[in-house]
């Protein structure tokens, strides 16, 4: 994806899955300025954090995601994050996995390298209640407290591509791409 002014996404969708898993790599070819972001994500839409379903709104949905990212000024970095979404389209939305910091995300001990594969995963753990995150073997927990409702609901997973900031350039390759309804890996 390329970004003249702003933000600019392109994915893969699946639907009626809570777990998705792919080797990813950002590469070289990303470009843009100091500001801007190339990133690789994977993750979607997990449960909605009420006791009712929702009714195809963003009312109370969790979103979730793993990201890999090649910023602007040259360094990388890796994160997870969740956000529980406060209005009907997701325009205000809370973190569950960091909400004292501005992006809401955590982030992995893991600095990837440009052009190099890692096995991206973000999964929606019912037995457990969480929400796990990981990267190739360092593996993150977001515990859920309160209610969990699944409902008849059409969830999505995704594989993004995402370039942030004037001029960005986001190259990424997936491969191996798994997705598949309550999965966990064995």
């Amino acid at each position: 994806s390329s970004n003249n002014r702003g933000e600019n996404r392109m994915a893969i969708t699946g639907f009626n899955t809570r777990y998705a898993s792919a080797q990813m790599r950002v590469s070289s070819e990303s470009m843009g300025n100091a500001d801007g972001v190339a990133m690789a994500r994977i993750g979607g839409s997990m449960f909605y954090a009420s006791e009712e379903p929702g009714t195809r709104s963003a009312l109370d949905q969790v979103f979730a995601v793993t990201e890999l990212r090649a910023l602007g000024d040259g360094t990388t970095d890796a994160r997870y994050c969740a956000w529980r979404s406060t209005t009907d389209d997701f325009s205000v939305a809370v973190s569950l996995t960091n909400p004292d910091e501005e992006s809401g995300c955590n982030t992995f001990s893991l600095a990837p390298v440009v052009d190099e594969n890692y096995t991206v995963a973000t999964w929606m753990d019912d037995e457990n209640r969480r929400i796990v995150f990981s990267i190739n073997d360092e593996v993150h927990y977001q515990d859920i407290e309160g209610p969990i409702s699944i409902g008849d609901e059409l969830f999505e997973m995704r594989v993004q591509s995402r370039a942030i900031g004037d001029g960005t350039k986001a190259v990424v390759y997936v491969d191996n791409l798994e997705m598949a309804p309550n999965a966990a890996p064995q």
